[in-house]
């Protein structure tokens, strides 16, 4: 049984050199990885983080459950905003942050796409682990096949029902996230599930910090060094 050994992806075009020594070989990229892979070998995948048997268990778990429970749910389809700024920004350089905690899987699981176990699973995972699980909903493949150094065949595949799960969670979240910032007297700004304000507010379920920011033309940036682009206002 072949198994995979992961890269980094700087490595991409010295794997892609060895590859291209052999008759048949696939390529699969995704937003986030490369996969190498040919019959009777172990696969190489480059990605910036590998992901552990129990998380690629609960990705596979996810899809079967959304797949026995998408009929029962109202998609969504259209584009969320992500972010919205206020003039508010030039008049303080204090912000208090709230990030929700675990918003789209939280979303996903109030939509009624997966089972409370999953969740209980998922959530246990780090931010970063957790968002590459849910967001496996979305995955875009890009499979190349390859006689050596020659292109064969190309070929795009996504599952349409996962991705506008996927989209209907972003635009629910989207839309809570915009009821809070428009809501709130003090907001600056929000960025996707984090909203900034000039005052201390309350935001159930969030993780709160607190900080300064300055105006750099047409960024803001906090004092950790986030970079936030001014892409519209109020």
């Amino acid at each position: 049984m072949s198994s995979a050994i992961y890269l980094d992806p700087s490595h991409f075009k010295r794997v892609l050199e060895v590859y291209q020594r052999y008759p048949h070989f696939t390529l699969t990229m995704t937003s986030h990885s490369s996969k190498f892979a040919r019959e009777g070998a172990d696969a190489v995948i480059l990605a910036d983080n590998e992901l552990s048997y129990k998380a690629l268990g609960a990705i596979t778990q996810l899809r079967k459950e959304v797949d026995q429970r998408i009929k029962n749910i109202q998609l969504i389809y259209g584009r969320a905003g992500y972010y919205a700024f206020s003039s508010r920004l030039y008049q303080s350089n204090i912000f208090y942050e709230y990030d929700l905690n675990t918003a789209y899987l939280n979303c996903l699981k109030e939509l009624g796409g997966i089972s409370q176990p999953l969740y209980d699973k998922i959530v246990q995972f780090d931010k970063q682990t957790r968002l590459c699980v849910v967001g496996s909903l979305a995955t875009k493949k890009h499979i190349v096949d390859y006689n050596y150094a020659d292109v064969i065949d190309k070929r795009e595949e996504k599952n349409p029902e996962h991705c506008a799960l996927w989209n209907t969670v972003v635009i629910t979240v989207d839309k809570h996230m915009r009821e809070m910032f428009y809501g709130n007297q003090s907001s600056l700004f929000y960025w996707v599930d984090a909203l900034f304000s000039s005052k201390p507010i309350v935001v159930d379920n969030s993780k709160e910090r607190s900080g300064t920011y300055q105006l750099i033309k047409r960024y803001v940036q906090a004092d950790d060094g986030r970079f936030f682009p001014l892409m519209q206002g109020t």
